[in-house]
């Protein structure tokens, strides 16, 4: 294992573990431009950075991904991966904060959002890790 910034010991990027269809939940925090996808309830985990602003949650005893935080994701993640934005500006009311709309199209609207971050989101390479 190698130690992060502050010296605690990080898994390897690769050895992080992906629930192949995990139950992530998205919501964002306008006053701080950050987009959290995570499962619910919220369960402590470790944050591994990778690379754009991206966090990889995980549990340190399974290491298993619990959650993802995005930072400046409107102002920098959302200018990188410009095709997210068709998608954001449909869902981006819905875990702001909720809106008046059917449950199906919320729940179509918010999997779409969670399956494009996905897609964009990879485990951080080695080199984002501080070495030993």
């Amino acid at each position: 294992m190698n130690k992060d910034a502050n010296g605690v010991e990080a898994p390897a990027p690769g050895s992080l573990i992906w629930d192949e269809h995990p139950d992530f939940l998205p919501s964002y925090d306008k006053k701080w431009d950050v987009l959290y996808v995570r499962q619910e309830p919220k369960q402590p985990a470790v944050s591994l950075p990778g690379a754009n602003g991206v966090w990889f949650r995980y549990d340190p005893d399974t290491l298993k991904v619990v959650g993802i935080e995005i930072e400046d994701f409107e102002k920098v993640f959302l200018q990188i991966h410009p095709d997210l934005r068709p998608v954001w500006r449909q869902a981006k009311n819905h875990v702001t904060r909720p809106r008046a709309a059917s449950i199906d199209e919320l729940a179509e609207q918010v999997a779409n959002l969670v399956k494009k971050v996905l897609e964009w989101v990879n485990p951080p390479p080695a080199s984002s890790i501080a070495p030993a």
